[in-house]
């Protein structure tokens, strides 16, 4: 059943882009959106030891989680973070005893009010920048960090993000374990988009990436923070479980599971004050 909706959502998609003047999304090669989510792989990376869901407690209330939002490890704005900030701040996480959530576990912790332990966060970094695999990948490995790449499928041809061969290395890295979910196709303004595009946008991203990864993208982060109702709709029917948004503070399911807020790291803050925003998420 899964399967024909997919087919069924992919052809309406393309039945409607046929309509309009031949633009650059309307060359892309229909994915199959749901037919890849069977031959879901198992990721065999070493990197902080799982807790096994058996032994996860459960909650007083509902589960709040720190969504940590970065971008690029460089230098030069507030959406850059140097490489040594970066790399302090992963080790105080470690040091501190947090857990690093995978998406998955992220999905649980949420749905079910379960935490593998008191001290959670799951580390995000959007647009998919060549940072990731020159700074970021030697750091996680440091501290055997789980942490999440959203991840624009069109930017693979971009002189400072990662290309092909970069994105699988980090997919299959050993010493730390990278998940990519996506971050649309064309990184555009949502909320600006009629819910066609908007569609399209999330329907390749996440299908490009099954059919690149083998393995079932979860996840959309909304560019930019920019969204509107059509985009939830959309990241549903598309079939995301979980939408991050930009909207500050810790994360928890009566915001919605696809208007998840997250927790924006700027650059130059102290320890203290860092795990401070970390555990209050302000």
């Amino acid at each position: 059943m899964k399967l024909r909706v997919g087919l069924i959502l992919t052809l309406l998609l393309l039945a409607g882009c046929g309509q309009q003047k031949a633009t650059k999304t309307a060359t892309h090669t229909a994915p199959k959106v749901t037919a890849t989510a069977h031959k879901t792989r198992v990721k065999v990376n070493h990197g902080q030891k799982r807790i096994p869901l058996r032994k996860w407690h459960k909650t007083a209330g509902a589960a709040r989680i720190p969504i940590l939002m970065y971008h690029d490890i460089n230098v030069g704005n507030t959406l850059q973070m140097p490489r040594t900030q970066m790399q302090n701040q992963m080790h105080w996480l470690k040091d501190a005893g947090y857990y690093f959530l995978s998406p998955q576990e992220a999905y649980i912790a949420l749905t079910q009010n379960k935490l593998p332990q008191k001290k959670v966060v799951w580390v995000t970094f959007d647009d998919g920048y060549r940072s990731m695999y020159t700074q970021g990948l030697p750091i996680f490995k440091q501290v055997g960090a789980y942490v999440t790449i959203n991840e624009i499928t069109d930017s693979l041809k971009l002189r400072n993000h990662v290309d092909m061969q970069q994105l699988l290395a980090l997919n299959k890295a050993t010493g730390a374990t990278v998940n990519i979910e996506s971050h649309t196709v064309s990184h555009l303004d949502m909320n600006k988009l009629p819910m066609q595009k908007q569609m399209t946008e999330m329907v390749y991203s996440r299908g490009r990436l099954q059919q690149w990864l083998h393995t079932e993208i979860t996840t959309v982060a909304y560019p930019a923070g920019h969204y509107n109702q059509d985009s939830v709709i959309a990241a549903k029917k598309a079939g995301y479980k979980m939408a991050l948004t930009t909207h500050p503070g810790l994360a928890t399911a009566s915001q919605g599971l696809l208007q998840l807020h997250r927790v924006r790291v700027n650059p130059g803050l102290s320890k203290q004050r860092y795990l401070e925003l970390v555990a209050t998420g302000i």
